[in-house]
């Protein structure tokens, strides 16, 4: 401008000296500069110069009204400065760029004035574009998220004057600061991610709200229906399983992210100054549902759906602005109400302003509305190093399992660095902080103490101390490389005194003020009484550990992190030292695999004996010392009353196994292959495990998460106790009978069957049966029979085949030679002697008690898969003989020789099966022929599976190897509860009666509480029947000799005298 103002000066000079018309004098002519194009004033008129690429020289005369002459000049037309198109760059966020000696750092034009080398102006413009940072991407449970990387700065936040459509709780605009980066989730919170962190759905969290439902459903869908306080428990759930900080945003940092934070290009809404670009609202989804995320276009920081799809939860409650500039503002969190923001599918654009701010102050924190969510954020220095440029990346894995990062596989903890390009091209320093998650513990109880144990797994480690130790023993040394092949569970504590009471029913320990103390005072011999005791309670095989096995466990293992004390350098984190008592277990800080004082406390017995130059001599694989000069122990750990050096992992201490050591304690081992939870109830009882209940015996598995989200299979052997047997005599012969449960089963050949199945057997069908009953314990015994029927096998042989067939006799031995009707008469003087009315099994019933009724584990003869074990036939017995009963294994319900020894009839002849389902089914029971079931000593083991029908015989058939054992509904003998039994029994007039250690002479109802061997408890009322005494005398008169039975002609169960004269 100033050369024009001289050129212009020059010509009204010019000009006005030859208009005056003045005396001319010559003088040199000078150059006059002018910059092109450009438009000079002369006279009154405007003279316009052209643009030239080169410099062009204007001769002219003028006169100098100073000078009083005539003057020439060179007017000199210059070229323009050579302006290219606006310049543009890009910068990775967090770095800046210099251009025409000024510094950028944040997106946006940029102009500057500039001169050539003539002096003449140019106007440049710089388009600068700032790269986001690239996301850090978490991991939970399987599913991804990403978070994006606000950058702190200071902003305007609220509405400005001009916007027409702003509330009053949005003004006055005033500035803000943010002091820290943060890191903000990508997305509004997905169905997905809610239910991988919280383990339920959105249709589950529909069921607990009061708002709208159905609204969308899908794994990128937002989540919904959720409360403030839901929220809150998902980023406590979510810091859980990932061992950080994540929060809700502050209503300023959700604001500041909204316009874009350090990015920010000044837009109305997230992103955009059109609102259909970004926001889903009522004004481009009339139906008002909810989209997935990620559809529309992102803010300027790579942020999705801030305006619109579902109004976001902050952490603060709304303040009211001021203009006076804030610092990291905070609104009110103490009280019950929440606030909002971003819209929703349900209202119009403006709610999807950057600005805007939920008018209605009802929302509380309890309030489970459809469409309502959250996005959370992290506060950066959480993941970025002190250079505010290395990113910390952290992960979990569960143990066992392998992480791939970058094209590595890692399986260890650690920190792992990488240097990075995003897609910009911008380098990134990683760090990777991977947390490998220890295995869940497994829970043991025994007489109700429980106790954890914990999982360590196989692996290689340096044993021994390190030349550097001050502190360090010869017996330490050399320092070696051992490898424990196996994985196995060490005790998560020294065992208490509560455990070793449970177990041995006494307490060794010297200080006993508290259960929780560490058991002591105990010997290497004591530790192997009580480890044989427990593995007889518990049926798994516990153990001491070895020297190689402790150490390796204290140093933490696979997750070691090379600590001289176990957990820590520190002592004082995790030993209890140079202390005059004891203190309880796990009150200090645990090593790397959750175990607690390995370092103090108390000596822990190890099996090894000690050499003091076994790490010269013992193998590296899987080492234990079993050679000694001496009956020497390991002991390991130190314990509270010794100094620190004794508690550092490496040291070594012993003793003889027969020393009684006040601070002499113990850690419990089981190798991993050993581990199944085995537990017991009775039967009736129900078994609550992983949420699932069962009442039926069986190996289950189930695939649990810890609360860390490792999965870990388990396996349940779950004993079923069989009902304790109820017991009646009658005429001096006592007999025991089974409970058999109410139940549902499937009859007939049944898979397990194979080829061996015949026709009738099919087809398998399901049978209910509605009524518990009891089963007698064993076939019918010829003693039984006798006190019965007062005849003996041998005159029912003759009665049968004319013979005594000496198939085997004595008390116990099946009766034999009986036909159906022989049994059905049987049970008819059975019921009169006893008052109880006993009755013969349908086939159904049979087969099911057969089976293992409730208790059945499947077998395809009864009580096995193997028929050797549970049944006398052919194949055992090429003699066909018989045998005493209970001689081999009882099925599941304590029922003996199901399988084999004699037939057994039942009550009803054999309908043809279907495939439909049964109840209480019985067969025809006026058919002449029956069909009998479970084989005998004559027959091969086919006949002895429990779905065998045998072979039908006439009612009337009376030979051999057939007998049967009866039932009895167990309503005749269980009260209403169906827990209390009822016992009948009766007695002489003058006799007594001996029951549960009590003695009874008269006639009543007794109870008792009794436990079977189990410990199972059983309520039973004994109803005792004293029968009178009499005498009766009658003469005979008799030729020869006169067979006289009293038992026949009076009848069993009374004391009669009864006199005969011949």
């Amino acid at each position: 401008m100033t050369l024009l103002l001289l050129l212009t000066s020059v010509w009204s000079m010019l000009f006005a000296g030859l208009q005056d018309k003045q005396p001319s004098m010559v003088i040199p002519p000078m150059d006059i500069p002018l910059c092109s194009p450009t438009v000079v004033p002369i006279d009154q008129y405007l003279f316009a110069f052209p643009v030239t690429d080169t410099v062009v020289k204007l001769p002219l005369e003028y006169y100098d009204m100073l000078l009083c002459a005539t003057q020439s000049a060179n007017l000199l037309l210059l070229p323009p400065s050579v302006t290219s198109e606006p310049i543009s760059a890009t910068i990775c966020s967090g770095e800046s760029y210099t251009w025409n000696g000024n510094t950028y750092t944040k997106p946006g034009t940029y102009t500057d004035t500039l001169q050539n080398i003539y002096g003449c102006d140019s106007i440049v413009t710089l388009h600068l574009e700032v790269l986001p940072d690239p996301p850090i991407t978490f991991t939970v449970n399987g599913v991804s998220f990403k978070m994006m990387r606000v950058r702190a700065g200071s902003f305007i936040m609220g509405a400005l004057d001009d916007d027409t459509e702003a509330e009053a709780n949005e003004r006055p605009a005033h500035p803000v600061t943010l002091t820290r980066d943060y890191f903000v989730s990508e997305t509004v919170l997905t169905q997905e991610l809610w239910t991988a962190v919280m383990g339920t759905t959105i249709q589950e969290e529909e069921a607990k709200g009061t708002g709208e439902k159905n609204l969308g459903y899908g794994p990128n869908f937002p989540m919904y229906c959720l409360s403030h306080k839901d929220c809150q428990k998902f980023v406590e759930r979510l810091n859980q399983l990932t061992g950080l900080t994540f929060r809700m945003p502050t209503e300023a940092e959700w604001e500041y992210a909204a316009r874009g934070g350090h990015l920010s290009r000044g837009y109305k809404y997230p992103g955009s100054n059109d609102p259909s670009e970004v926001a889903w609202s009522i004004a481009n989804d009339p139906q008002k549902k909810l989209h997935p995320v990620k559809l529309l276009k992102p803010n300027e920081l790579g942020l999705y759906d801030m305006a619109g799809n579902v109004w976001e939860y902050i952490y603060d409650f709304r303040r009211t602005y001021t203009a006076e500039p804030q610092v990291n503002p905070l609104g009110d969190i103490s009280g019950n109400q929440a606030n909002i923001r971003g819209g929703s599918t349900a209202w119009g654009t403006t709610c999807s302003r950057t600005s805007y701010r939920h008018q209605q102050s009802n929302i509380t924190k309890d309030s489970k509305d459809g469409r309502r969510a959250f996005r959370f954020v992290l506060d950066a220095d959480r993941v970025i190093g002190e250079d505010n440029t290395t990113y910390q990346a952290y992960d979990t894995i569960c143990a066992g399992d392998t992480y791939t990062w970058n094209g590595k596989t890692y399986s260890k903890p650690g920190s792992y660095t990488d240097t990075l390009q995003n897609i910009y091209g911008c380098d990134s320093i990683v760090t990777l902080n991977l947390a490998v998650l220890p295995d869940p513990p497994i829970t043991f109880t025994v007489n109700g103490v429980s106790f954890n144990m914990m999982r360590v797994r196989a692996g290689t480690f340096m044993m021994g101390a390190t030349d550097d130790d001050p502190d360090a023993e010869p017996d330490e040394f050399p320092r070696h490389e051992v490898t424990l092949t196996k994985d196995y569970f060490i005790a998560e504590t020294e065992m208490t005194q509560a455990l070793w009471q449970a177990i041995m029913g006494s307490n060794p320990s010297v200080n006993q003020s508290n259960p929780q103390l560490p058991v002591n005072n105990i010997t290497f011999d004591d530790c192997q009484v009580m480890i044989a005791k427990l593995n007889e309670l518990t049926d798994l095989t516990f153990r001491l550990p070895t020297e190689a096995e402790w150490e390796y466990a204290a140093r933490g293992g696979q997750y070691s992190k090379g600590y001289k004390y176990a957990g820590s350098d520190n002592i004082d984190e995790v030993a209890w030292y140079n202390l005059p008592d004891y203190k309880p277990v796990a009150q200090l800080k645990p090593n790397e695999l959750g175990i607690y004082d390995m370092s103090g406390s108390v000596y822990e017995w190890c099996q090894d004996l000690y050499n003091d130059n076994a790490y010269t001599s013992t193998p590296r694989i899987d080492p234990i010392q079993s050679v000694s000069s001496t009956n020497m122990r390991c002991l390991r750990g130190g314990s509270n009353k010794d100094p620190q050096q004794y508690s550092r992992i490496a040291n070594r201490g012993y003793r003889e196994s027969t020393d009684k050591g006040e601070h002499y304690g113990l850690r419990l081992v089981l190798d991993a292959d050993h581990v199944i939870t085995r537990d017991t109830i009775c039967a009736g009882d129900t078994y609550t495990w992983n949420g699932n209940t069962y009442t039926k015996p069986g190996s289950y598995t189930d695939t649990l998460q810890n609360i860390y989200g490792c999965d870990s299979i388990v396996t349940l052997n779950l004993e079923v106790l069989t009902d304790p047997p109820i017991t009646f005599t009658v005429n001096g012969v006592s007999f025991k009978m089974m409970r058999v449960r109410a139940g549902t089963f499937m009859m007939g050949a049944t898979p397990e069957q194979g080829t061996d199945a015949q026709a009738n057997e099919t087809p398998a069908h399901q049978v209910t049966l509605t009524r518990d009953y009891f089963m007698a314990e064993t076939i019918l015994t010829q003693e039984l029979w006798t006190a019965v029927m007062g005849t003996t096998v041998q005159e029912e042989e003759i009665k049968s085949i004319g013979k005594h067939e000496g198939l085997g006799y004595g008390a116990n031995y099946p009766m034999y030679c009986i036909s159906y009707y022989d049994c059905l008469n049987f049970i008819e003087r059975l019921n009169q002697l006893t008052g109880i009315t006993f009755r013969m099994p349908t086939e159904a019933e049979w087969e099911y008690a057969a089976r293992g009724g409730h208790l059945s584990r499947g077998y395809k003869y009864p009580g096995s898969n193997n028929a050797i074990e549970v049944a006398w036939n052919v194949d055992r017995d090429p003699d066909n003989k018989l045998h005493e009963v209970k001689q081999l294994l009882p099925n599941e319900l304590g029922l003996y020789d199901m399988a084999g020894n004699t037939w057994e009839w039942v009550y009803d002849n054999h309908r043809t099966y279907t495939e439909e389902s049964q109840i209480d089914p019985i067969g025809d029971t006026l058919s002449t022929a029956i069909y009998i079931r479970g084989g005998s000593t004559y027959y091969p083991n086919t006949y002895n599976r429990v779905s065998s029908r045998g072979i039908a015989f006439e009612k009337t058939f009376k030979k051999q190897r057939i007998a049967f054992r009866f039932v009895l509904d167990a309503d005749r003998v269980i009260g209403e509860d169906n827990t209390t039994y009822q016992d009948y029994d009766t007695i002489c007039a003058g006799d007594t009666y001996t029951w549960e250690g009590d003695t009874y002479t008269e006639s009543g109802s007794y109870t008792k509480t009794l436990q079977n061997i189990y410990g199972c408890d059983s309520i039973v009322t004994l109803h005792l029947q004293v029968n009178p005494t009499y005498e009766t005398q009658e003469t005979v008169v008799a030729c020869d000799s006169y067979f006289f039975n009293p038992f026949n002609e009076i009848g069993g169960g009374y004391n009669a005298l009864a006199i005969r004269h011949l």
